[in-house]
């Protein structure tokens, strides 16, 4: 029965993440996780700006290809923990993700006055 399941969760809209899991009776076991993240790209003052991050799903790394906007790129799980932070330089960026565990991640990335959040894959 639903009402005997306790709902936890983590909220946090400036990240586009919202993720919550839903435990047993005794509050030990997770029985079912609700995640939900910003699909696409969510720009600030400049609708036409383009994202081109490949290969999605990434494997060993991907790339941030031609940023002139961004000056740091931040990855989190889906519990919203942080688990990587990368400063940006202009031009190509590539991203090692070789250490992470594969599963779905939001991408953040922030520059002056210019914020967007990206779904990233990564495989083994």
């Amino acid at each position: 029965m639903l009402e005997e399941k306790i709902l936890d969760g983590y909220d946090d809209i400036t990240k586009g993440l919202i993720s919550y899991a839903i435990f047993d009776t005794t509050c030990t076991t997770v029985i079912a996780m609700v995640i939900k993240s910003v699909p696409t790209a969510t720009i600030e003052n400049n609708p036409d700006l383009k994202i081109n991050i490949f290969p999605n799903p990434a494997v060993t790394h991907f790339t941030l290809k031609e940023n002139s906007k961004f000056t740091h790129l931040e990855l989190f799980d889906l519990q919203g923990r942080k688990q990587l932070t990368v400063l940006l330089r202009e031009g190509d960026n590539r991203v090692d993700v070789a250490h992470l565990q594969a599963g779905a991640y939001l991408c953040r990335l922030a520059g002056h006055r210019v914020n967007a959040a990206y779904n990233l894959m990564i495989k083994q």
